[in-house]
């Protein structure tokens, strides 16, 4: 542990020496919450973004959190409630000490942790404490362009999906409306979207209505074969990696020929594999090719229920499968140098401590999914039935695509389905979890949960 003098030495050097100064601040709080709280007044981006990491309530939540109670007693992450009770009598020592900073400070915890506005005016109501504020939605659509895919995954929900395309005009139309509408990405999906027979146009109207997407793909059609694979244009490419494209030598190295191909012009590669238990993943295959291609992040779904059961999933029940492969998979991705997340919930109480506390401070947070931001608008789909769902795990209610409707109008809609879900506790001992208290955690992908009221 450094000493203060070091730590301020270190935040004077500016640079990458701050980022190690705002890592320290925030791995040894309790021996340095005076300096935390004087240089968080400076609205230091890295120093916020690390708080988060660490301290995760500090974080925004799928709803307002519940306040805070000092005396509440919690049998799941109890040590986290503990830490934020430190938190706030270190905060309240040092106002103590420094009276003359007690509004500049105030100001500055509530507007770049909004988790705290409540707990803040509540504490210190004789201070004048910005109104909690909802960022500007960002509006993002994904449309289900084609049902066809040549690989014949055992987790996949397209045959769910009419195996059907989106005609030219109906794309076309589909892009007028959501520049209409102030949509600004666009998401192709299917199947696999790099088989779509209009993949071309989407990449050409995007750039035309100044748009940009992001997809997931298998990677085994040729991207050489489409003009408009830029950075500015695609974003981020998630790739799926199966036991069938990556076994298949044909298919593995078509992979190889778009990875090295996207890699050339800079677009951002992210890995994502599925788990399906009770089958244990070929872990060393996924993290053998990932280092092979360079690649550095890994999303890991769990299996989502599918309206006709025809790919394999767990009950919500028997989510301990998951456990002991996903803790496999971080250790072996730990020793690789790959960074993991979970790209659906899954509840952190079945873990251990050390790995739930691990897995609570990835970048993208694990125990909830993004459905509830953007005015529940995060993930709304639109079929090759032009039908607009919540998500594509979320089948209701379904409302039919017309040129005249308007995006405030679905985000109505959705919204008393999507708030519903989430206040539905998981597991009964969610009412005794400090995580859940604080609206961190949502216990699993909303698709679980609506599958799990609807069995019962």
């Amino acid at each position: 542990m450094l000493e203060g003098q070091d730590i301020v030495a270190l935040w004077q050097a500016g640079g990458d020496m701050r980022q190690v100064a705002a890592a320290e601040l925030v791995r040894h709080f309790d021996a340095h919450a005076p300096l935390f709280f004087q240089f968080i007044q400076t609205s230091d981006k890295t120093l916020r973004r690390l708080a988060k990491r660490h301290f995760p309530f500090l974080r925004d939540g799928m709803q307002a959190p519940q306040p805070f109670d000092a005396h509440a007693s919690y049998a799941q992450f109890a040590h986290l409630h503990e830490a934020l009770r430190r938190f706030f009598s270190a905060l309240d020592t040092y106002l103590d000490e420094h009276p003359g900073e007690k509004e500049t400070l105030l100001k500055a915890l509530a507007s770049q942790f909004n988790a705290l506005q409540g707990d803040l005016v509540r504490r210190y109501p004789e201070t004048s404490l910005p109104t909690r504020e909802s960022p500007v939605p960002n509006r993002q659509l994904m449309v289900f362009v084609t049902g066809r895919c040549n690989l014949h995954c055992p987790y996949c929900f397209s045959s769910d999906i009419e195996q059907k395309e989106i005609s030219e005009e109906q794309l076309r139309q589909v892009f007028r409306w959501a520049k209409e509408q102030g949509v600004t990405s666009l998401t192709p999906c299917g199947g696999e979207p790099l088989m779509y027979r209009h993949f071309q146009l989407f990449l050409d109207q995007a750039r035309e209505l100044g748009l940009v997407t992001y997809f997931a793909t298998n990677f085994t059609v040729p991207i050489s074969r489409f003009k408009g694979f830029t950075p500015d244009l695609v974003k981020t490419l998630y790739i799926h990696l199966t036991d069938e494209s990556l076994h298949k030598e044909h298919l593995r190295a078509q992979i190889v020929r778009n990875v090295a191909e996207a890699q050339r012009v800079g677009i951002e590669l992210v890995a994502r594999a599925n788990i399906t238990p009770p089958t244990s993943p070929d872990i060393p295959l996924w993290l053998g090719f990932m280092q092979e291609m360079g690649l550095k992040r890994l999303h890991v779904a769990l299996t989502m229920p599918s309206e006709q059961q025809t790919n394999t999933y767990v009950h919500v029940e028997q989510f301990q499968t998951y456990v002991p492969i996903v803790e496999e998979l971080l250790a072996q991705a730990r020793e690789r140098g790959i960074e993991v997340a979970i790209a659906k919930p899954i509840p952190l109480c079945l873990f251990s401590k050390e790995t739930a506390s691990s897995l609570l401070r990835a970048e993208d947070s694990v125990a909830l999914c993004g459905l509830h931001r953007d005015d529940y608008m995060y993930n709304v789909c639109l079929s090759p039935s032009l039908i607009f769902t919540p998500c594509l795990g979320l089948n209701e209610p379904h409302v039919a695509f017309r040129p005249s409707l308007k995006w405030d109008e679905l985000s109505v809609l959705f919204r008393s389905r999507i708030e519903g879900l989430l206040v539905e506790p998981t597991y009964e001992r969610c009412r005794s979890c400090f995580l859940w208290e604080r609206r961190l955690c949502q216990g699993v992908c909303l698709s679980y949960k609506e599958k799990t009221c609807f069995e019962n």
